[in-house]
Parts: structure tokens; sequence; C-alpha cells
């Protein structure tokens, strides 16, 4: 596979990022006779679970995972961002503590953290996690990556644990200090950046879920973000940087991992030494980096670098 990295095109200014189309189901809101909402509805990629939230007027409200052609009924308190695994054996969504609960913890200053429900449609079996900020199940439904929030607020890293939980054998692996995570499309690979404290062991990292195997692409005492697969999940972008004293911004470079399912090869795009990049501009991680559809070349948001007060 071949790589237009050095081509002006290659660029994209700093823009907000479109939102991105749900993979499977949907969610809309809908209000009732009676004033009361219908949202957070989200179907099931089988058309035989839906998945919604009832709010009234006041007050916690109560969300429901329902079979269409059955009687079988789940429910929580303030259940939301449900997502069905593909297979359609499992549903996953966040929970946050009722209002009552919520308003003692807003009064000590503790953040509000939401619970992980798992639900198996099959068996009904029902499992939880606490302390959730995010999850996603891989493309064939066999694996759950749930990351967890930081144990301690006042951290000055943003990593945190990663669970990858494989649903078929029951097992579970846990990465430490993730700041982000991505499946590939097909979900044999797992990636996730680590970014600890005192950036001790910062790097990427490519997870094989099906064996666990972990091999790291590029590691170092740097900031890492924005990981994006490309649609054929068998290349990987990511950006490397570092905080020059006296600017506001960080300077990054991009980092191209090919062959992921193979021999894994990582290159660099350093924009310092491409002539043809703006002077004055870096490579900004607050944009949304983007793979054209054909693979062959990278979209970047860039930013004009600035001095501190």
């Amino acid at each position: 596979m071949s790589h237009d990295f050095r081509s002006p095109y290659f660029w994209a200014l700093l823009r907000r990022s479109p939102p991105k189309r749900p993979r499977r189901g949907h969610s809309r809101s809908r209000t009732t006779g009676s004033g009361n909402r219908i949202t957070q509805v989200t179907l099931s990629g089988n058309g035989l679970w839906l998945a919604y939230a009832y709010q009234p007027n006041d007050g916690d409200a109560t969300f429901f995972v329902r079979e269409l052609d059955g009687d079988i009924e789940y429910e929580a308190t303030n259940g939301s961002g449900a997502l069905f695994s593909n297979d359609g054996q499992w549903v996953a969504f966040l929970t946050s503590p009722p209002e009552e609960e919520a308003d003692q913890d807003g009064e000590s200053e503790e953040p509000v953290r939401r619970t992980l429900h798992l639900i198996d449609l099959r068996s009904g079996d029902r499992t939880e996690e606490s302390a959730v900020r995010s999850f996603s199940f891989s493309e064939d439904g066999r694996f759950l990556a749930i990351h967890k929030e930081q144990s301690d607020d006042d951290a000055e890293h943003e990593g945190s644990d990663l669970l990858l939980r494989d649903l078929q054998e029951g097992s579970m692996l846990n990465f430490g200090n993730a700041s982000a995570y991505a499946f590939n499309d097909s979900g044999d690979h797992l990636a996730y950046i680590v970014d600890a404290d005192g950036q001790s062991g910062n790097g990427v990292y490519l997870v094989s879920p099906a064996d666990g195997r972990i091999r790291p692409l590029d590691t170092g005492a740097h900031h890492y973000d924005d990981l994006a697969w490309n649609e054929a999940g068998d290349a990987l972008a990511a950006l490397r940087g570092d905080e020059p004293d006296g600017k506001t911004l960080r300077e990054n470079v991009l980092l191209i991992t090919s062959d992921v399912g193979g021999a894994p090869r990582t290159t660099v795009y350093d924009p310092s030494s491409d002539s043809a990049f703006p002077t004055g501009f870096v490579l900004s991680e607050l944009a949304s980096t983007q793979w054209t559809e054909d693979g062959r070349r990278i979209a970047v948001g860039i930013k004009p670098q600035e001095d501190e007060l």
C-alpha cells in the first residue's frame, strides 16, 4: 500500500469534525401527550430488541431494554448510550446515579461516575462495572472494551484502566494507563494509547484480542493522541508530540503504522522537515485525524502556533 503523505492536499484546516454515523441502531426523542419524553431510542441490528428511556418532566428517567416479539424487559434508572452487539447477543449501556444521590455528590464536589450494565440477551445474565468512561463492542460482538475513569481525579496524566472482556470465553485483560482506544472495523485488532504518570511507558500499542498479544508500535516520553484506523483495518495513524517552552500548542508528528496484521511498520511524517508545510503551523490533536476511503491519504488538522503571553 502506498501513502501520499507529502502532498499539500494532505492537510486539512482545523475544523469541527462532522458527526460520526452510528454503526448500529439510532437514537431519537419523542414527547408524549403528558409532556414526558421518550429518549435514547436504539434498535438492535437484528430488529429484535429496542432500548429507550422514559423521561418525566421532573425526576429520574426509567430506561428499558425490551424484546419486540416477546415479553422480556430489562429496566434501569437513568440509562443512556445503549449499544447492541452486531451478533444480537449483548446490550450494554451506562447509568448515572439517581438525582437525589447525584445532588449529594455535587455538594462534595466529587465527579458523578457512571456504571456500565452488560446484559446477555440469550440468558438474561447481567453484570455491572462501576466508574466507566466509555465502552465499545468489537465488530463481531465477541469482545467488549471498557474504559474506566481515573481513580485519582487530581492526576496530571490522562490514562486509566482499559478492560478487554472476551464475551465468548468469559475472560478479561487489563491494560493500565490507557487514554484512548479503538477497534479496527473487522474487530481483530485493538489499538490503545498509554498516558502514564511521568510519561513512563507512553506510546501506541496494538492488541490482538483473540490471543491477548500486545505489541508496542511507538513508545517514548511524549504525548500521544488521535488514533485513526483506515477503512481496511490494516493501517493506523496517531499523533506524537511535545509542548515546547514558550509556546501554547503541542508540536506533533504523524505516526503511520501499516501491515498491522503481519509485521507492523511505523513511519513518521515530521512537518518540520517538509518545506511544503505551512510556516508557523503545527499538526493539531484538537481536530479529528481521518483516512481517505482509499487509504492513500490522511487528513489532519493544522493550527497556527502561538507564543505564551
